[in-house]
């Protein structure tokens, strides 16, 4: 795994955080590719949301026990970066998911410029990219070039969209909203 920031300064914990090859079982990341593949056969959101795409519902992948591992890393990785960033690091804090759901977009799905108001952070987890795909973050004047197996973690209140997929072949992703609050304060 290799991390990659987009940053407004050299101690923002707001950062955006780029996760190259974030899992190392292929197998498990193919697994739940096809799962997420086959629970947006069934477009459950109806494209009512930024996401142009077929979308499950927004916890359907929390309440889905095979993306506990995922789901678990994924926290475990945040809430490292958060400490490491943090100018008092020995403070405690506990991360929890709000919601976790998966997209499929098919040619010419894309998703619109947007932020997720009510988490401290969101997400994304790229399981397949088939073709060149560019993901802009308007507040850094920055775009990423998404790959497979690659995560983004960044401030809810950052605006986003990922362009259209140009391939014949479907982006499979999921994204997801992460709050937390400190666990080590005197009541």
């Amino acid at each position: 795994m290799r991390l990659s920031l987009i940053q407004s300064s050299s101690s923002a914990i707001n950062s955006i955080y780029i996760l190259h090859d974030f899992m190392d079982n292929i197998q498990y990341k193919n697994f739940l590719c096809e799962k997420i593949k086959n629970y947006t056969l069934v477009d459950t959101m109806d494209k009512s949301t930024n996401v142009q795409a077929s979308m499950t519902s927004w916890r359907k992948l929390l309440e889905d026990s095979d993306f506990n591992n995922l789901h678990i890393k994924i926290l475990e990785t945040l809430g490292m970066i958060f400490t490491l960033r943090n100018p008092h690091p020995e403070e405690k804090y506990s991360f929890y998911y709000q919601d976790s759901w998966g997209m499929s977009h098919q040619k010419g799905d894309l998703t619109f410029n947007h932020v997720h108001a009510e988490s401290r952070f969101s997400g994304a987890f790229y399981l397949d990219v088939p073709c060149p795909t560019d993901m802009f973050f308007d507040d850094y004047d920055q775009k990423v070039t998404l790959k497979s197996n690659m995560l983004l973690l960044f401030p809810g209140l950052c605006k986003h969209k990922v362009e259209k997929n140009v391939s014949d072949k479907k982006r499979i992703s999921m994204a997801f909203n992460i709050n937390f609050e400190r666990t080590d304060k005197e009541k």
